[in-house]
């Protein structure tokens, strides 16, 4: 062992024993920084499950407080994927979208098969209103998961141009009900589109299976049963 200056024969004790402690140090810093950033990713991911239990996901004040922390966890380590994955789902909700596209890049080039990178990207994209760019990288995250949720998100975009040709519609959301006919937003894109065609059975059986969706199912069924 040398220690950076000519030293003839074996390293005196000295020499050994201070080398060690430079890496040790040298080692001791490193565990710290992503102790450090883990910490502070943890605690960023902690303050959005509490604002989401406390009915406050929107809350800028908040978000922007989380976004600091989380920036301090990837100054500390900037691989760290949860604090990386934090910041992006962050600024989406911040609607920063170019920031989370951003992060959503940084992320991918560390785990370039992470799913939910794609999907954030394509949603920041879709609502920055390019939807070419954002059904990219909608059939990108469809490589890595076949979810019917997913495959849904494709089909809505790709069915956007007919919205007052439902017969044309149609077929992208049955395309998800073959996968799983039980999902609550094909059935309620599906029921609207039968609706319009005058198919009004087959509605009424598709809202019935939307009812989960939200307040469009009971109305328009509601609507559906008094016009019977």
């Amino acid at each position: 062992l040398r220690i950076g200056f000519p030293i003839r024969g074996p390293a005196p004790a000295w020499a050994t024993v201070v080398a060690l402690i430079i890496v040790l140090a040298g080692s001791g810093y490193a565990w710290s920084r992503i102790y450090t950033s883990d910490y502070k990713a943890d605690l960023g991911r902690d303050y959005i499950k509490s604002m989401d239990e406390a009915g406050r996901k929107d809350d800028p004040q908040l978000l922007e407080k989380v976004a600091g922390i989380l920036g301090e966890a990837l100054s500390a380590n900037p691989h760290n994927f949860w604090a990386l994955e934090t910041l992006s789902h962050c600024r989406f909700r911040q609607r920063k979208y170019e920031e989370c596209l951003t992060t959503c890049r940084t992320l991918l080039a560390e785990v370039p098969d992470y799913t939910g990178a794609y999907l954030r990207m394509a949603r920041s994209y879709l609502m920055l209103e390019k939807d070419d760019e954002a059904l990219r990288y909608y059939r990108l995250a469809y490589r890595f998961t076949s979810e019917p949720d997913t495959l849904f998100e494709i089909n809505h975009l790709l069915a956007k141009p007919y919205v007052k040709q439902p017969e044309k519609a149609l077929p992208y959301y049955r395309a998800v009900l073959d996968r799983k006919p039980d999902h609550p937003a094909a059935n309620y894109m599906a029921g609207r589109a039968y609706a319009a065609l005058g198919r009004f059975e087959d509605a009424e059986r598709a809202y019935r299976k939307a009812l989960s969706y939200g307040p469009g199912a009971y109305n328009n069924l509601a609507l559906l049963l008094e016009a019977e």
